[in-house]
């Protein structure tokens, strides 16, 4: 499935925090410029000016950086200075100079760092966080994307620029395939843009909330959250933005297989991107206009569209979507029974796609190239691609499986430094509370050295502060005990996710076993086995359980000495109030085997027939 083109809209999201000057007239912005004496009101109106025309006229964006540069090092302004080298950054950033537009970021965090201006260190770094996004290295823009949440919290009262964050870090898991975590923090974004009235931070999100629908099939809602992001880019004159969304309606049309709708937004992304030179977008749009062609059999117009997006994409050396045409076009040559071409962009594609490991395209490659083969009686090599696309295809059905257990632990993770912020701000709150106390305590001190009389009064009121303190730190340890919760449940889930899912795989490799290489799947099984078996995963429940649960299993050992292991660790689950199946999934055992291991467990207790082993566990 083609998704959203990412590296054509990702850099849209840098100057959001920024934008909400952009609705602003160039000639009222000129004027302003033109009449404004020396010093912040000329400086300001510069930079509105190259906002104005950055996604309309980037050559005389471009102009209007160098002039504020000039202006701001002119008069000695550090945040000026490092506004300037930002948007240098930006303009480079839009041209795919990546290097470039790395080294204007570092100057200008520079700048920001003399000037101590937490705010702008924020929007740097958010800009540094799209370069490491576009560099394929997620934990590092993650890491970057998290820092900027923690200082927003802890240097501002007014946290509504979270919202470029949240989008943000929605946009990097769905790069990752964590779609669940992708769709939460984007729609946080989205309730942030709304209470803020940031139209465009808005429409950026809704053109996410697009993809992300795109990418889960729902290409109806898919379509409907790309008319809303749309109607603000038309509104606001963002011919760009504008661009991107025409495509992704477009490419969702393709999916319904509603033709004439698709080819008529594409045609419109194509133009558009075109006029404003932006060629991986203009080639996006002419790989899904190939593929509308395609699917309607007109393979000569669908050649002549690919042709012109695998000329750009040449240029800008964007493999992924060299490897997407070359396919196309193979598509087309089969569709015309011109199969030794089919077969030389099929070459092209599987030599690109397996240097660079995009495996779906890989796999889409060799099952197009053994269709070819077999039509041209290649039957040996027919047969060798089928069988190179069936382990692919195979190695990909993993790959998500694996995925899925990595989304589980990511959003453990996320949920965990969520808590950690949220104890963080709990803790501020309390110093401040101690604070503004200490400061009462000092004036009552001196009044009661001034009029004794009211010392009676006073010290009523410091037992109101002193049972407020309290009641700060009941909340603080609350908030701390419900994270712990959370923690626990979070850990047994994930627990029975993995052991749900290696046993699958477990599966999988014992049917490969009898009919493929025994040896591999011999050793995949015994992996698998091993790490069902690990007890790691146990010893980290068992600490997040008694912090929740303290001297749980000490009791249970004075009052039911005799024990073993698996006692414990079933007692503690069925204390957690899990299903049966959840259980039996953590214990890697059957369902009957859970029945039966109760009426064990049943028996070292004591307890008659009618007896609740659930009450027993509970009231221990």
């Amino acid at each position: 499935m083609n998704c959203p083109c990412f590296f054509g809209f990702i850099w849209m999201l840098l100057l959001s925090p920024i934008l909400e000057a952009k609705s602003q007239n160039s000639d009222s912005l000129l004027a302003v410029y033109h009449s404004s004496e020396e010093g912040q009101a000329k400086l300001s109106a510069l930079h509105q000016l190259f906002l104005s025309y950055l996604n309309n006229d980037p050559a005389k964006a471009g102009l209007y950086a160098k002039e504020q540069l000039l202006y701001a090092e002119s008069i000695g302004d550090l945040l000026g200075i490092g506004m300037a080298n930002y948007n240098f950054g930006v303009l480079s950033n839009n041209r795919n100079q990546f290097d470039s537009a790395a080294f204007w970021y570092k100057k200008a965090l520079g700048y920001f760092e003399e000037a101590e201006n937490p705010e702008k260190i924020i929007l740097v770094k958010y800009g540094q966080a799209i370069l490491a996004y576009y560099d394929g290295d997620y934990p590092a823009a993650l890491d970057l994307l998290e820092d900027n949440v923690r200082l927003t919290l802890e240097t501002q009262s007014d946290s509504s620029g979270l919202g470029d964050e949240y989008h943000m870090i929605g946009m990097v898991s769905m790069r990752q395939g964590n779609l669940n975590i992708a769709l939460s923090k984007t729609l946080r974004a989205v309730r942030i843009f709304e209470k803020s009235r940031n139209q465009v931070g808005l429409a950026d999100a809704y053109n996410t909330l697009g993809g992300i629908e795109s990418s889960l099939g729902n290409f109806n809602k898919s379509i409907e959250y790309n008319l809303l992001s749309l109607k603000i880019y038309q509104e606001s004159n963002d011919k760009l933005y504008e661009a991107q969304a025409l495509n992704d309606i477009g490419n969702s049309y393709y999916y319904l297989k509603q033709y004439d709708e698709a080819i008529s937004h594409l045609m419109q992304s194509a133009d558009l991107s075109r006029q404003l030179e932006f060629k991986d977008l203009e080639a996006t749009a002419y790989t899904n206009l190939g593929k509308t062609y395609t699917a309607r059999k007109e393979y000569i117009q669908a050649i002549e569209i690919l042709l012109k997006g695998l000329k750009l994409v040449e240029e800008t050396e964007t493999l992924l979507k060299i490897v997407e045409i070359c396919n196309e076009l193979g598509k087309c040559y089969q569709g015309l029974n011109r199969f030794d071409t089919a077969i030389q962009y099929f070459d092209r594609s599987i030599e690109l796609a397996g240097n660079n490991g995009i495996l779906e395209a890989l796999s889409k490659a060799y099952l197009y190239r053994s269709v070819s083969n077999e039509s041209v009686n290649n039957l040996k090599d027919a047969y060798e691609d089928y069988r190179k696309y069936a382990a692919l295809k195979d190695s990909i059905f993993n790959v998500a499986k694996s995925q899925q257990i990595e989304e589980l632990r990511a959003i453990f993770e996320l949920e965990t430094k969520d808590n950690e912020i949220q104890i963080q701000q709990n803790s501020i709150q309390l110093l401040e509370q101690e604070a503004q106390i200490a400061s009462l305590q000092k004036i009552l001190l001196g009044l009661g050295l001034i009029a004794m009389a009211l010392v009676g009064g006073f010290g009523w009121y410091a037992f109101r502060q002193k049972f407020k303190k309290n009641e700060v730190i009941r909340k603080q340890m609350d908030a701390a005990l419900h994270y712990k919760s959370r923690e626990l449940t979070t850990q047994a889930l994930h627990l029975a996710k993995k052991n749900e899912t290696l046993g699958i795989l477990k599966d999988i490799a014992q049917k490969g076993k009898e009919n493929e290489n025994p040896e591999v799947y011999h050793k995949l099984i015994q992996t698998i086995s091993a790490d069902l078996r690990e007890d790691k995963g146990w010893h980290i429940f068992a600490s997040f359980f008694e912090e929740v649960h303290p001297d749980f299993f000490s009791r249970v050992a004075a009052a039911c000495p005799g024990l073993s292991p698996n006692d414990y660790r079933l007692m503690a689950l069925i204390k957690m109030n899990l299903s049966s199946k959840e259980i039996a999934n953590i214990l890697c055992i059957s369902i009957p085997g859970i029945k039966k291991a109760r009426q064990r467990l049943r028996k070292k207790l004591g307890l008659e027939s009618g007896d609740s082993l659930e009450e027993a566990i509970i009231t221990l």
